[in-house]
């Protein structure tokens, strides 16, 4: 491969790097050169554990978009810049707990590692989420279909309240995640479950700030779901301030916070 300058008339920019056959970037997967390469280095045993683990890191990417499908509500609000690394990293370390499975297809249980989820947080620089979490009592039925937060004490919330807040809004989120499995057939990782990135949630009305007003929510499942063994539902708490505009409320840019509550 060298540098080689193609006249403006094929629309590629002089300078770059190019394939000799087919004229297009030195990265073109459709080049028949570049294609036979990558077959040649399939083949060396010295590459296998390198296409091992781009096979398990690729699995380890599906997973974590499923979570970000469930947790899609929230990411607008309660998230940073590096949510989605942390994440990566949190669904790496599940995958190596497999250690029966052969490398490069190690599966991804979920349903095994519920206390790495629960440690997990949205945002480092949430400041109110061990307060909220410690503030609120959970329970869930047995099918986990349904779960319950309920909060009598807010008091130590408004530490962290914005000054421009005036009222504020509790919420009771549920999302799944099944374990993930590699196929032979596909060549891929794939949900062992269909109910993956399924969610549901609920809000608390409107309330004043420093109102000592107890908040009980109930959300479930829609009627007939079936939550299997393959997996895993993690409950978040919310709590979210506003600030009035006209006749609507407006969100405030600071003092949200969020917190894993539960993972069964």
């Amino acid at each position: 491969m060298k540098k080689i300058t193609y006249p403006k008339g094929l629309g590629i920019k002089p300078g770059r790097k190019h394939c000799q056959r087919c004229a297009k970037c030195a990265t073109c997967d459709k080049c028949p050169d570049h294609q036979s390469r990558f077959e040649a280095l399939k083949e060396k045993p010295s590459f296998a554990p390198v296409l091992q683990n781009m096979t398990e890191f690729g699995g380890c990417g599906i997973a974590c978009k499923a979570l970000r499908k469930g947790f899609q509500l929230l990411l607008p609000i309660y998230t940073e810049p590096y949510f989605t690394a942390r994440l990566m990293q949190i669904i790496t370390v599940i995958k190596k707990h497999d250690i029966e499975g052969k490398h490069g297809k190690r599966s991804i249980m979920f349903s095994g590692a519920h206390s790495l989820l629960h440690s997990f947080v949205f945002s480092k620089k949430d400041r109110m989420k061990e307060t909220l979490s410690y503030q609120c009592d959970a329970s869930h039925t047995a099918s986990r279909t349904e779960a319950t937060i309920k909060i009598n004490d807010f008091d130590h919330l408004w530490l962290y309240l914005s000054t421009t807040a005036t009222h504020f809004r509790v919420l009771n989120h549920l999302s799944v995640i099944s374990d993930y499995l590699f196929n032979e057939e596909s060549g891929r990782y794939e949900p062992s479950n269909a109910l993956d990135g399924a969610s549901a949630y609920v809000y608390s009305d409107y309330t004043t700030v420093y109102k000592p007003l107890p908040v009980e929510l109930t959300v479930r499942f829609p009627e007939g779901t079936i939550v299997g063994d393959d997996c895993t539902v993690l409950q978040c708490i919310g709590i979210e301030f506003y600030f009035p505009s006209g006749k609507e409320f407006v969100l405030c840019g600071k003092g949200n916070s969020l917190a894993i509550k539960d993972v069964f």
